[in-house]
């Protein structure tokens, strides 16, 4: 072979090789394995907040193809409508045979992995520019740089927030099935539109933006005359009309009455007080939150809430800072839209339509503010950050990544990502991290405080009951209950926590006492109701339990602790015929409803009145 030919052959494999690298598949490799990398050891980690929202609610719903039904006939959490949220648990239940947190954070990541994937695929289909080499390392370093922020734990590590990915996932999804329907007149791919958008939004609401996305690229970058716009506009409103639509019907038929989910004073301060000046002020101290969650990669906390953000004056300080800040981001995307880069006005619109609900302008947020509403918004920020690099380093190749302000960032994102995850290793954890930053927040001592306490709580009715540990419980919980009174004294939850601190001490007296408190600062509120009448139950006084039993059972989307109490109440009372009147009334409202099944049989229901009723 002559030494040209073997020169000749030599340059073609090592352009084999660079292409290679430069792939789109070798990018999503690196995407999937740099997901596990970080986020990989969230196996390990324990059930976290507001993770009993998914797993009582699972209780409830049986293994059947019945009771995959039920989950679009019910609410989630009593406060919203996200079955496609349950429905994978329930997936994933029957699956793993059983509901465990290692098998949960699995999929967790492993859908992140998906998501990262799906948004470098949306990147590319967007055509932020006309070399394809320069938008498939773009695509990567977005995503990339989405993998490695900090503000995304939250959502990853918090096994309830599947949410989150599920409803990104789809919407980006949609977003990529639109674009492509668009660029390549292929246009039955408007119906995979459509369904990946009900997907998304039957996960979580949040996913509106990305369908609004695709309109916005084409608008952007792509080139089209008026009555385009128009078309292109008003097709693609009445696909979001229709599936909002749908959403309507199916939740029209669901009991408004069990959506009882109410915020108050200690979830955000524009509660009894939102005057417009008032609701401007805090949307703009929102704005400023959002942006130092993007620009700083510290200070994320499990909650925030009243008083941690107080309500300032309209030309605060932080309000002036915030202010000039969007201001002067504004004026520079108009700047440079000017100079031919569209791209900065584009992710400043999207950043600021994909962050809208979370605003407290058109409703209040509870919490104020949180990390995990930032998630699908962040995006923009890591596109604006990878274009930034990429014009930088004028490298359009895998070799980017070898830029030290590049690598900079990363190994500083990476860092801060891996602290904050850590807190997420169980409750304990987190609470340890974050309370002594959140010393102002009614909610955030709630919530620790009650996490000790029903633990507390659950350890005393386990066999091998430690007390000693149990009343380590009591006293830390009660020290965070205490702590959340002395913000704010008026919080139903926060009294009921004292309540049960009593009731562990077998103070009934005491208890009923905190619980008619609870009750009266909220007579919605049904847990602490719950807790009044089983106080009484516990002084004898079965009428009044009654009451309060019925109260609650009657507003109850589902077999829950009350209509329990009930029953135990009748039976250790020789009222058995009551008991199995009540039980035939719950069977015929929750037919399904694994508990309440479990229970007739517990108590021998098969030898009574109850199946012999008509």
């Amino acid at each position: 072979m002559s030494k040209k030919k073997q020169t000749v052959e030599a340059s073609i494999q090592k352009n084999k090789g660079v292409d290679f690298f430069n792939s789109s598949y070798f990018h999503y490799i690196i995407l999937f394995i740099g997901c596990w990398l970080v986020y990989g050891w969230t196996i390990s980690f324990e059930y976290n907040l507001d993770d009993d929202y998914i797993l009582y609610q699972l209780k409830t719903i049986d293994h059947t193809s019945d009771g995959f039904t039920s989950i679009f006939k019910q609410w989630y959490a009593n406060a919203d409508y996200r079955p496609i949220t349950i429905a994978s648990f329930w997936l994933q239940r029957s699956f793993f045979t059983e509901i465990t947190a290692s098998s949960s954070h699995f999929l967790n990541v492993l859908l992140f992995g998906f998501l990262l994937i799906g948004i470098y695929k949306l990147v590319v289909a967007s055509k932020f520019s006309e070399d394809n080499n320069a938008l498939k390392i773009l695509a990567l370093l977005t995503s990339i740089f989405f993998l490695v922020h900090p503000n995304h734990v939250s959502v990853v590590a918090n096994v309830k927030s599947r949410d989150n990915i599920l409803s990104m996932l789809f919407g980006v999804l949609a977003a990529i099935q639109f674009l492509k329907a668009y660029d390549l007149k292929q246009y039955w791919r408007f119906l995979l539109f459509f369904i990946f958008s009900m997907l998304a939004l039957l996960s979580k609401l949040d996913a509106y933006s990305l369908l609004i996305f695709p309109v916005m690229i084409i608008l952007f970058f792509r080139k089209v005359n008026a009555k385009k716009i128009i078309m292109i506009a008003g097709f693609s409103l009445i696909l979001i009309i229709i599936s909002f639509s749908i959403i309507d019907s199916l939740t029209s038929k669901l009991d408004a009455n069990l959506r009882h989910f109410t915020y108050g004073l200690p979830e955000n301060p524009l509660y009894n007080n939102d005057s417009f000046l008032n609701k401007i002020s805090l949307t703009i101290t929102t704005l400023f939150y959002y942006l130092k969650f993007l620009i700083v990669p510290f200070g994320y906390h499990f909650y925030f809430g009243y008083d941690q953000i107080p309500l300032t004056s309209l030309f605060s300080l932080i309000n002036i800072i915030s202010l000039t800040s969007y201001l002067c981001l504004f004026a520079g995307s108009i700047y440079f839209y000017q100079k031919g880069y569209k791209l900065y006005l584009f992710c400043f619109l999207f950043f600021g339509i994909s962050i809208a609900y979370a605003m407290n302008l058109a409703t209040p947020v509870a919490g104020i503010i949180m990390d995990r509403y930032n998630f699908i918004p962040s995006l923009a920020f890591c596109v604006c950050l990878a274009f930034i690099f990429l014009l930088i380093s004028q490298k359009v190749d895998i070799s980017i990544i070898k830029n030290k302000w590049l690598i900079t960032l990363l190994l500083i994102y990476i860092g801060c990502t891996a602290y904050r995850t850590s807190a997420w290793k169980d409750a304990f954890t987190l609470f340890d991290r974050d309370i002594p930053h959140l010393k102002n927040s009614v909610n955030a001592n709630r919530i620790a405080g009650g996490t000790y306490i029903h633990l507390a709580l659950d350890e005393e009715l386990k066999q091998n009951y430690n007390k000693p540990l149990a009343d380590s419980f009591i006293i830390k919980g009660e020290r965070y209950a205490l702590a959340a009174a002395g913000i704010y004294d008026s919080s139903a939850q926060v009294w009921e926590l004292l309540g049960l601190c009593d009731l562990y001490k077998r103070n009934n007296e005491t208890a009923l006492e905190k619980f008619k408190k609870c009750y009266t600062v909220d007579t919605t509120y049904l847990s602490g109701i719950n807790y009044l009448g089983f106080t009484y139950w516990n002084l004898g006084r079965i009428d009044s339990a009654y009451y309060y039993f019925d109260y609650v059972i009657k507003r109850e989307a589902y077999f829950n602790y009350s209509a329990n109490n009930m029953i135990n109440m009748l039976i250790k009372n020789n009222r058995k015929q009551e008991a199995d009147s009540i039980l035939f009334s719950l069977q015929k409202r929750f037919p399904n409803d694994v508990r309440l099944l479990n229970k007739i049989q517990e108590i021998g229901a098969n030898n009574s009145i109850l199946f012999n009723q008509k």
